[in-house]
């Protein structure tokens, strides 16, 4: 390991850590896999491209009733899809003994990731 170069070495601490998270994938719960899976569940882009349309409409103030109705359904959708993913984060910190901040900050998710 004395005898690399700056680049070499690089490329062994890139695939050592590459090797280090295909180890982690590997030893994952099957748990931990449905909570990593609920956590990055979101609305379908159709549903979201939908729901920007209708917000854009309540801004403009061009909403007709049946689209508010329409508005009022995805929003209860994209809550109850906010609520699992918090429950699932909670457990999944807990799994890994940590806390909900420091695994947020690991998996990269944000707290706007709904919105």
């Amino acid at each position: 390991m004395t005898r690399l170069t700056a680049r070499e070495l690089d490329r062994v601490i890139e695939r050592a850590a590459i090797l280090r998270l295909q180890k982690r994938k590997l030893v994952m719960s099957p748990r931990e896999s449905k909570l990593l899976g609920i956590i990055n569940r979101g609305l379908s882009p159709k549903k979201n491209a939908r729901l920007e349309k209708l917000q854009e409409k309540l801004r403009d103030g061009k909403m007709t009733p049946p689209e508010n109705k329409e508005l009022l359904r995805l929003t209860d959708e994209l809550e109850k899809l906010g609520a699992e993913r918090l429950q699932a984060l909670m457990e999944l910190a807990a799994l890994r003994r940590t806390t909900v901040e420091r695994l947020m900050r690991e998996l990269s998710v944000t707290d706007h990731a709904y919105v």
